[in-house]
């Protein structure tokens, strides 16, 4: 299995709130009919106990069976809906992208 994972930081003329609700109820479900996807997670941060700012506004995986897969979705049609839409609450100069093996150790 292929793993992607996505760092983001929100557009800042939004609030936190704007950018949660914007990602799950809008943009979560355009990447989620990408061709081979299969598996989509995210993560966005809780309040620090001290206030401090939390280093990404969220950490997005993406799994494929393969890199292949990967490219491919990207590529489709879906794929060029999902990108062309992540301007509209993402700072997309931003975002990091991580390929990873995942490993479970419990």
């Amino acid at each position: 299995m292929f793993k992607v994972m996505f760092m983001v930081h929100k557009k800042p003329e939004m609030s936190f709130d704007e950018y949660a609700n914007y990602s799950k109820n809008v943009h979560a479900p355009i990447v989620k009919e990408l061709p081979k996807l299969r598996r989509y997670e995210g993560n966005y941060p809780l309040p620090d106990p001290e206030g401090n700012p939390p280093a990404f506004d969220g950490v997005i995986s993406l799994w494929f069976d393969s890199p292949e897969d990967f490219q491919a979705a990207l590529g489709s049609e879906q794929g060029q809906k999902a990108l062309s839409d992540q301007p509209n609450f993402l700072a997309t100069d931003k975002t990091q992208m991580l390929a990873v093996e995942e490993i479970t150790f419990l």
